[in-house]
């Protein structure tokens, strides 16, 4: 593969990743502390991996279907567009992701030509000015139409009518040089983003934030150049108490043990069989070996990357595992939960982490109850059925109070300082003459749902 235009040496991806809330950001911050290492740690880049990324590209050309190709290319650039605007991307790539995306498109379809299918314009928003464009086409061909001879015998009377047209693209793989090509490209577009992330400097290593997920690593390793991946993973007791308590992110199934561990179970399932078959491009760590054995899996790390221990000029400032191992044996401190402990403890067992003894007596004497599950259910039962739960009725006021303009900003003071905390005050004050209709409209919401409930 050739190098980019840009002749600086070619920087390599790094990446630590996990499934979500696994602590994968402690491994990120052990890797900022290195001299050698750029990071772009604010957000994740997961243009390889999300839907309508590379991979569905990759997906389509192998099938080789002539439509699915045309819409996987088309969303693909409408990707490439909507994530050239954000401010990540515009900062990392110096505002270039777009136009090296369209340059990786026009390097990997065989044909490109102006056409029409039910389905052509469904990625494209038609102005006022292209909608009549389009109209004003369909009746001159109607017109020339009348003066052609048309011959051909169509059982079920089809005739020519306009179809207006736009961009049409196709590719597949025939054979191994297909997919050796789409690699290679497919390469090249990635090292660009990378020379364009080091911006001129001679970094080794260029770290995107889960630039490739934790399943079907050995897949998205293929789209960069001598790429390395810290999978982070953190103990499932500890996870699913965590989000039942404290997060509630609803990519995590929690409501039950059941349903964590089912979930879990799945999504883990193909790790052990890949890092087995790796060629060092991988390194599994728990988060607690990170906070518990922390010297052991810093050697590890620099072992992995072949780091100079002397670029290590940051240690400590941006993961500290002494502040860290409060975020780890949550899950006694829930003594309610113990039960789904138990179960998630004797279905995961090959999953749950050693914790030292110490650890456990330190956190012996603490006990919590409240959990955000609850508060989330209370929401769920809002939104299913339009009224609050019986227990939560004599509140109804307060909390269309706060469905306000005025109460939404005066939340939103309280936590603001500064220039933050002045433009929060006069959007509060702006929208006080009109406090009364709004209050007075989502209460006459409630109480039309009401009313529509006792019917």
């Amino acid at each position: 593969m050739a190098l980019p235009v840009n002749q600086h040496p070619m920087p390599s991806l790094i990446t630590s990743t996990g499934y979500g809330n696994t602590g994968s950001s402690a491994g990120t911050n052990i890797l900022e502390e290195f001299a050698s290492i750029k990071s772009y740690k604010e957000n994740e880049f997961t243009f390889a991996h999300e839907t309508d990324g590379i991979a569905d590209l990759e997906s389509s050309f192998a099938e080789g279907h002539r439509l699915k190709t045309d819409l996987a290319v088309k969303r693909f650039l409408v990707l490439a567009h909507q994530l050239s605007s954000e401010k990540h991307y515009k900062y990392a790539f110096n505002g270039k992701f777009e136009r090296l995306a369209i340059e990786y498109i026009n390097s990997i379809v065989k044909c490109v030509w102006k056409g029409w299918w039910f389905r052509a314009f469904e990625t494209e928003r038609l102005s006022k000015k292209d909608t009549f464009r389009i109209k004003f086409a369909g009746t001159l061909f109607k017109y020339l139409l009348e003066s052609l001879d048309f011959d051909l015998y169509e059982p079920d009377g089809w005739t020519p009518d306009y179809r207006p047209v736009t961009n049409e693209y196709y590719s597949n793989f025939l054979d191994k040089n297909d997919i050796h090509n789409f690699i290679d490209k497919t390469k090249l577009f990635t090292a660009n983003l990378l020379q364009e992330a080091a911006a001129g400097n001679t970094y080794n290593y260029i770290m995107l934030d889960q630039a490739i997920p934790p399943i079907a690593v050995s897949k998205y390793i293929r789209y960069w150049t001598n790429p390395k991946v810290i999978i982070v993973d953190r103990d499932p007791r500890d996870l699913y108490v965590i989000n039942k308590a404290l997060w509630g992110s609803g990519y995590i199934p929690s409501n039950t043990a059941e349903q964590f561990i089912a979930w879990y179970g799945a999504t883990r399932q193909t790790r052990e069989a890949e890092l087995g078959h790796s060629s060092g491009e991988m390194l599994f760590l728990p988060f607690e070996s990170l906070v518990y054995t922390y010297d052991d899996s810093l050697k590890k790390i620099i072992n992995f990357i072949n780091l100079s221990p002397k670029d290590h000029i940051h240690k400590l400032q941006y993961f500290n595992p002494e502040i860290s191992r409060k975020n780890t044996l949550i899950f006694p401190q829930y003594p309610d939960l113990a039960g789904d402990v138990k179960k998630i403890e004797k279905q995961l067992e090959k999953y749950c982490y050693p914790f030292p003894e110490k650890s456990y007596k330190d956190n012996a004497g603490i006990s919590r109850c409240r959990l955000i599950q609850d508060i989330n259910d209370k929401a769920e039962f809002v939104q299913y059925t339009g009224r609050l739960p019986s227990d939560m009725e004599k509140y109804t006021l307060v909390i269309i109070f706060r469905m306000t303009i005025f109460s939404v900003n005066l939340q939103r003071a309280r936590k603001r300082r500064g220039v933050a905390l002045l433009k929060s005050l006069m959007k509060m004050a702006a929208s006080l003459p009109i406090l009364p209709f709004d209050y007075a409209l989502n209460l006459l919401f409630f109480l039309f749902q009401g009313a529509k409930r006792k019917r």
